[in-house]
């Protein structure tokens, strides 16, 4: 019985974490470090690491923060439900949350700690806050945004943050803002897939308006928007079999796969080798076999 109970508590912890999107937060990190010039070192393993802690424990603790409203309109979640309690949601998530900081700071030497946890209170704020107003998707980007320029700032040293990611981040920042648009309200909504995913054909366009712009060529800009297009392609949601179109949660896990192939098209776009291609793929793969046992959303 103990073991069983154990065996239902890891269970849980993986749904709660959202593993099935730590291969995103595996490749934001890559790309970032990529763009940033720096060579592949223990330090990305250690960012790599601790970001995942940081992501697992806010995607816990967005649980934790909405309980109660879980309770009312989605009473299958774990805490309500009785899988676990809201004790070991709170515990689980503040313990990754703070390992995750640590190990990023690890990963860049300590100087540049303040973008880690920059990150955290980013994370925080949406947590609390997402329900409460629109304007939540920002802070949702822009906790990809911050992943970004804590991975460019470690690959220096943690002395300063790259322009590079800053910039390329910002891309990923957008993306992130429309696919969250696309998702509010995916528990109350229903099936039907909003308008607003067509917002995200602008990415290629960005890839090779700033391709263009950092690299001084159109090449790069055209060969990574031509690299988002094609694992675009790849990755789009079809219908059934049956017919059944696919829903408003299965059309936005997909597109949080697609996020290991945005950033190849990134690292290409920024002049970067097509060499990488092969990882990220994989990564997206992996998002998608992972999507299969554990929700994304």
């Amino acid at each position: 019985m103990g073991a069983e109970r154990r065996g239902v508590r890891v269970a849980a912890w993986l749904e709660l974490a959202r593993v099935s999107n730590l291969p995103t937060v595996w490749s934001n990190v890559l790309a970032a470090w990529l763009v940033s010039g720096a060579g592949v070192s223990a330090g990305m393993v250690l960012v790599m690491v601790g970001g995942s802690f940081v992501y697992a424990g806010g995607c816990t603790l967005n649980d934790a923060f909405d309980e109660r409203w879980d309770r009312e309109h989605r009473p299958g979640r774990l805490i309500p439900s009785g899988r676990v309690t809201a004790r070991f949601v709170w515990v689980s998530g503040l313990v990754e949350m703070m390992s995750g900081v640590v190990l990023m700071a690890m990963g860049s030497g300590w100087p540049g700690v303040w973008y880690p946890v920059a990150l955290a209170v980013a994370v925080l704020v949406y947590d609390a806050r997402h329900k409460e107003t629109p304007w939540s998707v920002v802070v949702m980007g822009s906790c990809r945004w911050l992943l970004w320029v804590s991975a460019g700032s470690a690959a220096l040293g943690g002395t300063a943050v790259p322009e590079a990611a800053m910039v390329w981040g910002a891309v990923v920042w957008g993306y992130v803002v429309i696919l969250s648009l696309v998702a509010r309200g995916e528990a109350t909504r229903g099936e039907e897939v909003p308008a607003t995913r067509r917002l995200l054909w602008l990415v290629p366009a960005v890839l090779m308006a700033v391709g263009w712009v950092r690299v001084g060529g159109w090449v790069p800009g055209v060969c990574g928007a031509l690299a988002a297009l094609m694992g675009a392609w790849l990755l789009r949601p079809r219908a059934g079999v049956d017919g059944r179109r696919p829903g408003v949660g299965e059309w936005v896990s997909r597109m949080l796969a697609f996020l290991p192939v945005l950033d190849l098209g990134i690292v290409v776009a920024s002049g970067g080798s097509w060499g990488w291609a092969g990882v990220f793929g994989v990564l997206s793969v992996v998002a998608l076999g992972m999507q299969r046992r554990f929700a994304a959303t």
